[in-house]
């Protein structure tokens, strides 16, 4: 294979990566990262919302069961949302199985690929001249206008500049690579304090039951700002520096709709509430009656089932 064909199957193989991460960075499907950022961001501005309106209101009596469900719902989806975006399995949509991939793909990180793709060229210096000469040379007089063309050159010269930053040493070599350790950055970041201690809850106390022999440090509300801060900053840089696409700054969806709208309105109405009594306790009676002992719900797990014949006979006297 020559050295042209092997360039271009090089270059074919970081633009399948590049579409691949950026795919799994932005993508339309529920899974994508943005996808689930926006998602994150809505819950919490929702439930932020709802608590700035207790202290704004911290007079007027609000449910207790309704806002314990609703305290305990952001909690869980949050704590999981952001465990779900860390998650190291090669398999899950997070960040970081993104720098996981770019680690496996480092080699393909070179400053040639990082300027030519887009179609946009190498070497801006000598294309910038050439845009130039052709103005200058260009046959018009004061009245007729000097077509601007595509002036590709200025967003190679941009990108030199941002691969420098990217890159170790000093010089302008095609083959330089993005630093390992810029790919260190981002993964210390995904592993903050903060993170760390939400991920840990979620792992210990609601995805699995563990019997700790030991407390554990419970993530605050200052935790999940900063690992929300965290994710939506790593995840812009990715898109921005490593691959010089879109900015994805605005992770707060703009609702279609009014956020504000029906919050005034109750639950429910005080004429409802004597059916709502009688709803939990027709809920409470059937549920009881799940496990109970004359439902009959052990038969199912004996070795034998006893005939109707053998079961025991109750007596006048007994209880």
């Amino acid at each position: 294979m020559t050295n042209d064909r092997k360039a271009q199957a090089r270059m074919k193989l970081y633009v399948e990566l590049r579409s691949a991460c950026l795919e799994q960075l932005s993508g339309k499907q529920a899974s994508s990262v943005a996808s689930q950022l926006r998602s994150l961001f809505l819950s919490d501005a929702v439930f932020r919302m709802l608590n700035e309106a207790r202290r704004i209101e911290e007079g007027r009596a609000v449910s207790g069961v309704a806002w314990r469900l609703t305290a305990a719902g952001h909690a869980v989806l949050l704590a999981t949302g952001i465990r779900r975006l860390v998650d190291k399995d090669k398999r899950a949509g997070s960040l970081a199985g993104i720098i996981a991939r770019l680690r496996g793909g480092q080699e393909l990180l070179t400053r040639r690929h990082y300027v030519e793709v887009g179609g946009d060229p190498y070497d801006y210096e000598g294309e910038k001249e050439k845009y130039f000469r052709d103005v200058i040379e260009a046959s018009v007089d004061d009245t007729d206008a000097v077509p601007r063309g595509h002036i590709d050159w200025v967003h190679s010269q941009y990108k030199h500049k941002r691969f420098d930053q990217l890159s170790d040493g000093e010089g302008r070599d095609p083959v330089q690579l993005i630093s390992l350790s810029v790919l260190d950055k981002l993964s210390a970041a995904l592993t903050s304090d903060a993170i760390r201690r939400v991920t840990t809850y979620t792992d210990k106390v609601i995805a699995h039951a563990e019997h700790l022999t030991d407390a554990i440090e419970l993530p605050t509300y200052n935790d999940i700002d900063e690992s929300l801060r965290t994710l939506c900053q790593v995840s812009n840089f990715i898109s921005t520096a490593i691959f010089y696409d879109s900015d994805r700054s605005q992770v707060v969806a703009t609702p279609q709709y009014h956020v504000t709208q029906h919050l005034d309105a109750p639950l429910a109405l005080s004429k409802t509430l004597p059916d709502l009594q009688q709803f939990w306790a027709d809920y409470s009676r059937e549920r009881d009656g799940w496990s109970s002992a004359e439902s009959g719900y052990d038969q199912q797990f004996l070795v034998a089932q006893p005939d109707a014949d053998d079961e025991p006979k109750a007596h006048a006297g007994s209880f």
